[in-house]
């Protein structure tokens, strides 16, 4: 999308449309353009296998907010509409007649579009990148065989995966995460020990059945 109003249904639906997805990848840190999602793995036995490296839902179709969810890393949209000068006859009108629906928005209330990767993990270790691809389908392009051309790619800053042995812990959830849930996302939510909010609660429903059962027992002595 080469420009971006908010005030416009048609670029809010054109921007939110159920018809966008994005397809990951794994590649290499050092060149981008080497998938490595599956590999090739000689066995011991000397018979040579694909081995997925990339773990998880590898395709995530579109997550709207009707504002963003965290203001202060959000990316401006794009405008390439030259913003004409002001009109000398407006210092004349009252501010409320001056004001438009663009100056009156706050700048986290634009409408959003995300593409959630909830459970993307690495069998692996070692250093990678993702390569997130944009694509939008069409009602002719859902048979097999056919082919989607890509919009558009973009590609991640390098990161590292370790063994689980040397893994410290999950770090706390981010202020997007937590803004993406508050609006409806659902993927579980990572804590500072490690732990999900989805273990934790399923954890504290195990315990109380554990107290209940318990308590029919006490009752039944």
């Amino acid at each position: 999308m080469d420009d971006f109003d908010p005030d416009s249904e048609e670029d809010v639906a054109g921007l939110q449309s159920q018809w966008w997805v994005v397809f990951c990848n794994l590649v290499s840190a050092r060149n981008p353009d080497v998938n490595v999602t599956t590999i090739s793995h000689v066995t011991e036995d000397g018979r040579t296998e694909l081995q997925r490296l990339l773990l998880g839902t590898h395709v995530a179709n579109v997550t709207p907010t009707t504002d963003d969810p965290d203001p202060a890393t959000m990316p401006p949209h794009p405008i390439t509409k030259p913003v004409p000068p002001p009109s000398p006859s407006l210092r004349f009108l009252p501010a409320a007649a001056r004001s438009t629906n663009r100056a009156q928005r706050e700048p986290h209330q634009i409408p959003g579009a995300f593409f959630i990767f909830a459970d993307l993990s690495v069998r692996k270790a070692g250093e990678y990148r993702l390569s997130f691809v944009l694509m939008k389908l069409a009602t002719g392009k859902l048979v097999p065989g056919e082919c989607v051309p890509h919009t558009d790619r973009a590609v991640s800053q390098v990161f590292r995966v370790v063994n689980a042995k040397d893994f410290d812990q999950v770090q706390p959830s981010t202020n997007l995460v937590r803004g993406l849930l508050e609006r409806g996302a659902g993927f579980p939510l990572k804590l500072k020990k490690g732990t999900r909010e989805g273990q934790r609660r399923r954890r504290r429903q195990s315990e109380q059945d554990s107290d209940d059962d318990s308590n029919l027992d006490d009752n039944y002595e």
